[in-house]
């Protein structure tokens, strides 16, 4: 362990140079909340001079996950006069990060509770990823904070739906129960080559897996704290069928997709397709891009902003 130690020091000592933050990548947050059960939400409000639909960006979870996954759709939707909240989730970024285990309740509270206390008013609601699962859930039991709900990429069918395999667990507790363990764990799941080979399977195109979209990833790693979000995400703490979450939905829903998504570290039999969420909830708008992957918001950005303003309307 003191061997394990040392080597995690010696490579957190040189992950320190080179610290200066890129434009694109400085934080858009600029106002705090303190939510019951949560502490300190980082998050954005919208812009003064704008006046259009209500948008609340809710971003996934993931390693290096942060509302910077937004940067690319955000300024569109402001040039559009869109009236637009984003954060960074409890346990990511620059919100507050206890050590404690992350589960699809504990994102059902904070969803919940962030709508009502920092929004106040129904929003057009959109999330990337699992988060689509929580807002789900919250918009079934209450409909009141939602105008509309926009799912990029959800899932809940082939993957995260069930709970952790054996083996997935026992890793969990490893790395929530051993302190140099799981530094070491987090350091390794946050360098450039791990990074390179995750976000390559989020896309289509590879070549938009560039410097700057893993220097966003990595940046990650000077939020130490951010490893227990990332822990749960990984071992499996965080998981709901998709039919259960969509149950007694009954807001205007739309799901996105990009046609040719990869499976990231599941399998191939864990592909989600946009088939079988329109089989078990038809009634949900649908939307499917061509020669796109998971990351529908990096790789049509255009097409995906275009989307949430149509619906929004």
């Amino acid at each position: 362990m003191r061997k394990l130690t040392l080597i995690f020091s010696f490579l957190a000592s040189l992950s320190c140079l080179g610290k200066e933050i890129p434009t694109e990548l400085r934080s858009k947050l600029n106002r705090h909340i303190h939510l019951p059960g949560f502490g300190k939400i980082a998050y954005r409000a919208p812009k003064l001079e704008n006046n259009g639909p209500l948008i609340v960006l809710f971003h996934g979870i993931y390693g290096g996950a942060s509302h910077r996954t937004w940067r690319q759709l955000l300024p569109i939707l402001d040039n559009h006069g869109a009236r637009v909240y984003l954060m960074d989730l409890p346990g990511a970024g620059d919100s507050n990060s206890p050590k404690r285990i992350y589960t699809m309740e504990v994102m059902d509270a904070f969803v919940e509770q962030f709508l009502e206390s920092a929004v106040g008013e129904p929003a057009n609601v959109v999330t990337e990823s699992i988060l689509g699962q929580s807002a789900l859930k919250v918009a079934s039991q209450r409909p009141n904070l939602f105008k509309t709900l926009t799912l990029l990429s959800p899932n809940g069918i082939n993957t995260l739906a069930n709970p952790p395999r054996e083996g997935q667990q026992k890793l969990f507790k490893r790395l929530y129960n051993k302190k140099s363990f799981g530094k070491f764990f987090y350091w390794m799941v946050l360098t450039k080559p791990s990074i390179k080979y995750f976000l390559k399977q989020t896309v289509y195109n590879d070549k938009l897996i560039d410097k700057l979209r893993i220097k966003e990833s990595k940046m990650a790693k000077d939020r130490p704290d951010q490893k227990w979000l990332t822990f749960s995400f990984i071992g499996g703490q965080l998981y709901r069928p998709f039919e259960e979450a969509s149950k007694d939905v009954f807001v205007p829903t739309l799901g996105i997709f990009g046609k040719n998504a990869e499976n990231v570290g599941f399998g191939k039999g864990s592909i989600e397709r946009a088939e079988e969420f329109i089989n078990m909830r038809p009634e949900f708008n649908y939307i499917i891009f061509d020669e796109c992957g998971q990351s529908v918001q990096v790789e049509k950005t255009f097409e995906t902003a275009k989307a949430i303003l149509n619906f929004a309307s």
